[in-house]
């Protein structure tokens, strides 16, 4: 398992839901914390590994943790609220690639996880991460939601990131 790289075409494909977290499909999410952990990344999707389902992972911290938990969510849903706000990101599978981006402050989100059905409050990064991952569920990137003057920085570069995969 690797984590692809964009313009891959599976990173926009429509992902269908995860009908059970079995013995094989939790290898695959073993691998993909692993992957994670590797990048330094705060959340990964099950398409940017060519997995094409709903099911993402994210570093959530409640109060009073010491320390960020991967939450790994399955067929989640997730509704977001409160102020927008513009803040960097970049993106696993699109490496050196950076923006800003609107994202609601708050997201609630439902989902199953190994252990069981939870829904969860998350704030600040967690809640932006979030809705990262959910975004790339619905085949959407990061780039897809740029501030029209960052697009247009980082254009060149996804056009050469192209034109480095088309050859």
């Amino acid at each position: 398992m690797e984590i692809l790289k964009w313009p891959d075409p599976r990173l926009t494909a429509p992902n269908a839901p995860l009908e059970r977290l079995g013995p094989e499909e939790r290898e695959k999410v073993k691998e993909m914390l692993r992957l994670m952990t590797a990048y330094d990344g705060v959340g990964l999707a099950a398409p940017q590994v060519g997995w094409n389902v709903r099911l993402c992972i994210v570093l959530h911290a409640m109060p009073g943790d010491a320390e960020p938990w991967p939450l790994v969510m399955v067929n989640p849903k997730a509704t977001f609220h409160g102020e927008k706000m513009l803040m960097r990101e970049g993106c696993l599978s699109i490496r050196g690639v950076f923006g800003d981006v609107a994202r609601f402050s708050h997201a609630v989100v439902q989902a199953e996880t190994p252990t069981g059905k939870v829904e969860i409050v998350c704030t600040g990064l967690t809640a932006r991460t979030v809705q990262h991952e959910m975004d790339h569920l619905e085949g959407k990137l990061f780039i897809d939601r740029l501030e029209p003057k960052d697009r247009a920085v980082v254009q060149p570069i996804l056009d050469a990131m192209r034109q480095s995969r088309e050859a």
